[in-house]
């Protein structure tokens, strides 16, 4: 029954086979020299897409995840086979050398193949010639950028270029990448044009999202790869918060882009967001010799949610984020955990093999099967019972004076070292006031409620009858406790109002600024604007507080509690500490820092 099912696929092969005249040159192993979805084990027909060697064609499949054992074309109406591994005169037969569009036949046996999957992929994609000894990529430096940093860039960008083409056989040819630190003074004209937008659109669509680097895999008008980046941290020894961690993040999409021929959209948002963030602590790992557990450093972050995997797949719309369901940074979280979970099960390699795979696959999900031996349906019930393994749940009931929270208010528990205000997961409260939420063990947490301007950390304990200034702990969970009460508060009085106006080096009120409330270095992305005369109204806490004017490019204010107002030119940010409310703080900005406080 094998010999006849495999006959009848090699006549189909006969009756599709395309011309095999000969070609002046021949292409190396390459994931993409095979046309069509190549399984693991069983029977399969496929085209070439390159000129090629049989021996090269077994290469090809192992590259693809197939450990090939028979390859089989019909010539002059004969069937003509290729046995791998066999004496040289078993194969004497069979053609030397396949044509581009030829159709064969090819077995694979389920084991896996002794070639590494990720390696490599295709000679257009490396650069022939020389050693190169600096980066490949056109790097170019802002004005603000130190020559201290720069040297330490080129050499982490050029470490970052060996590192994947070690992986996966790619470097980019034509790539800029541009290293600045003000977006609007240094990269605004140049993300305008790249992006096909006015310099007025590049600029909003910039204050909108707020990235901080972005990979444009074709920018216009030559259709180059280009990677922009605000880059303010370059240490020699990187970690997750260096400018190259997030360039590595940026580099990678340009790696998935190449590797799936432009099918990124296809894939979900947690797995084009995930993976990034997944190869980018890989590269990280490989720069500082880290070999701690991957998976185990991202589950605190991925703990900071409950919304499912699935339910990321488009990432979290404004109204489920303003609902306190999901938050911006929940793709990047949960798929980064996803990708090293599906790693452990796997290989490392694997995560980049999925976007090879795409790049032939029908649909997202079959290259997601064959990459990882999964179906989605059981990736999302599995990797769920992993996340809800050991997850400390922090339960506990709000009330305002005593009564149920008022219609409308919103809860929320955040990392005390993590972002505030939207990005901080929401808390379910139930109309009695409860709320349960899964946080990450051994982490300090802080409670927002109302307008998340305005927070309260504090202590839970089931014993407290009160919620003190002090941080929220999950230490005790890490113990062993696996609930803790949040007792009955009275949560109002808390917030402080500041009250001021934004005035210019000559003393005129400046409209339609953004001000917002800080805490620690992440600004709330809550706030408000100057009104028409340069007036402002803030809610915040009474406490330590930073206050930023146009997400932190302006200097702030600070209060000091014997009752003097300052404030400051010379940094980004400022303390502000209040005993009481302050109000009408007046703050003036310098001359000098008009152009690149407020662009």
């Amino acid at each position: 029954m094998k010999v006849n099912r495999f006959l009848w696929v090699a006549v189909l092969g006969a009756i599709l086979l395309a011309s095999a005249a000969a070609r002046p040159a021949e292409a190396t192993p390459s994931g993409d020299a095979i046309r069509g979805d190549v399984p693991t084990s069983g029977i399969a027909l496929g085209q070439l897409t390159v000129d090629m060697p049989p021996a090269d064609v077994v290469g090809s499949l192992a590259i693809r995840g197939c450990n090939a054992r028979t390859l089989a074309v019909v010539r002059g109406g004969a069937l003509l086979t290729y046995v791998v591994g066999a004496p040289s005169f078993v194969n004497d037969a069979f053609p030397a050398s396949m044509a581009s569009g030829s159709f064969l036949v090819y077995a694979c046996d389920g084991t896996r193949p002794a070639v590494a999957v990720a390696t490599p992929l295709s000679p257009s994609s490396s650069t022939p010639g020389a050693a190169v000894t600096g980066p490949r990529a056109q790097l170019n430096f802002a004005a603000s950028v130190s020559a201290a940093d720069r040297a330490t860039a080129t050499s982490q960008i050029k470490a970052l270029e060996d590192y994947w083409q070690r992986e996966v056989g790619l470097t980019f040819e034509g790539l800029k990448i541009i290293v600045a630190q003000d977006f609007e003074s240094e990269l605004a004209d140049t993300y305008a044009t790249a992006t096909r937008r006015t310099r007025a659109e590049a600029i909003t669509n910039f204050n909108n999202n707020r990235w901080v680097a972005v990979a444009i895999p074709q920018s216009y008008p030559d259709g180059k790869p280009l990677v922009l980046s605000i880059a303010t941290r370059w240490p020699s020894a990187p970690d997750e918060t260096s400018a190259i961690w997030v360039i590595a993040h940026e580099y990678y999409h340009l790696v998935q882009d190449r590797l799936s021929d432009n099918q990124i959209s296809d894939a979900p948002l947690w797995a084009t967001e995930g993976s990034a963030d997944y190869a980018a602590y890989r590269y990280i790992d490989s720069l500082t010799g880290n070999t701690t557990s991957l998976t185990a450093r991202l589950r605190p972050a991925a703990a900071l949610t409950t919304a499912s995997i699935s339910s990321l797949n488009q990432g979290c719309s404004t109204a489920r984020r303003q609902s306190g369901e999901c938050s911006p940074l929940d793709p990047y979280r949960v798929g980064s955990l996803a990708h090293a979970w599906l790693a452990d099960r796997t290989t490392p390699a694997a995560p980049s093999e999925f976007w090879r795979k795409l790049r032939f696959a029908t649909n997202w999900e079959t290259a997601f099967q064959t990459t990882y031996g999964l179906s989605t349906t059981d990736f999302y019930r599995d990797f769920e019972a992993f996340r809800a393994e050991s997850s400390p749940v922090i339960r506990g009931r709000i009330t305002v004076n005593g009564t149920a929270p008022e219609t409308g208010w919103r809860f929320f528990i955040c990392r005390a070292d993590g972002p505030t205000g939207q990005l901080c997961p929401g808390v379910s409260i139930q109309t009695d006031g409860r709320f349960e939420m899964a946080i990450a063990a051994a982490t300090n947490y802080r409670l927002l409620y109302d307008d998340p301007g305005c927070d309260r950390g504090g202590y839970l304990a089931a014993t407290a009858d009160t919620l003190t200034p002090s941080l929220v702990s999950a230490r005790s969970i890490a113990l062993g406790v696996t609930a803790v009460t949040l007792p009955t508060i009275n949560i109002q009085g808390v917030c402080a109002t500041v009250i001021g106006r934004l005035e210019d080096s000559t003393g005129r009120g400046i409209p339609d600024v953004s001000v917002a409330a800080c805490f620690v270095d992440r600004c709330m992305l809550f706030g408000g604007k100057t009104s028409a005369t340069g007036a402002f109204s803030l809610s915040t806490t009474e406490g330590s507080a930073i206050v930023s004017v146009n997400a932190g490019k302006c200097v702030g204010w600070y209060y000091h509690p014997a009752g003097a107002v300052r404030s400051s030119a010379e940094s980004q940010r400022v303390i502000f500490s209040a005993a009481t409310s302050p109000t009408a703080i007046t703050f003036r900005i310098p001359a000098t820092a008009n152009a690149t406080c407020l662009g």
